[in-house]
């Protein structure tokens, strides 16, 4: 999304969801999900056939890995900086 946030929509057994949700929550190296909202839990209905990933215009998508790669860079340099 444009915010940063990350929008998923899936449709299995509730069961399924709860494992997907233990999967997804990752706070390690440079992945940390900050909350995840369950909006709306129903019966699922088969409206969706298949997985797709959504993506902005390559501006968009540049932008966002430029702004990764500086994340990624500047953790990189801590951890140098204990090293020393």
């Amino acid at each position: 999304m444009k915010d940063g946030s990350v929008r998923i929509i899936c449709e299995t057994y509730e069961e399924m969801v709860k494992r997907f949700i233990d999967q997804i929550n990752i706070n390690e190296g440079l992945i940390k999900v900050e909350d995840i909202q369950i909006k709306d839990l129903g019966i699922a209905t088969g409206e969706f056939k298949y997985f797709e990933i959504k993506y902005g215009t390559i501006a968009e998508e540049l932008g966002d890995r430029m702004i990764t790669l500086i994340k990624y860079m500047s953790a990189m340099c801590e951890e140098i900086k204990k090293i020393k």
